[in-house]
């Protein structure tokens, strides 16, 4: 751990280490390529998406992705209890934004809270 994993807030530091575990990983391009669909639509029509309807999704589904992972040799491993925490999904949408110029005004950002 450096000093600057120190000063990193609690949930980014928190979706940081998420994010580079295999299922964290796994879970991560699910992510996208649920919110590639509607990148579609808000390309087209300037409608935005919510990250939350994106990651309600995910939650509905995990039982079946559990499963694909589970046949891949990868496990989701939760964090203070949840598969897909809450406090993670405003992280994903930061992700995906500074990951996917094109996605730039996709998802309403707000001020993060710690």
């Amino acid at each position: 751990m450096t000093q600057l994993d120190l000063l990193k807030p609690a949930h980014q530091k928190l979706f940081d280490d998420w994010s580079h575990t295999p299922g964290g990983r796994h879970v991560l391009q699910i992510a996208y390529a649920l919110t590639a669909r509607y990148a579609r639509r808000y390309q087209q029509t300037g409608r935005r998406v919510s990250i939350r309807l994106v990651w309600e999704s995910l939650r509905d589904q995990i039982v079946f992705i559990r499963a694909r992972m589970k046949a891949r040799g990868i496990m989701l491993e939760k964090l203070d209890g949840f598969a897909l925490n809450d406090h993670l999904h405003a992280y994903v949408a930061r992700h995906m934004v500074e990951h996917r110029k094109e996605w730039e005004g996709l998802f309403e950002l707000r001020k993060l809270k710690e």
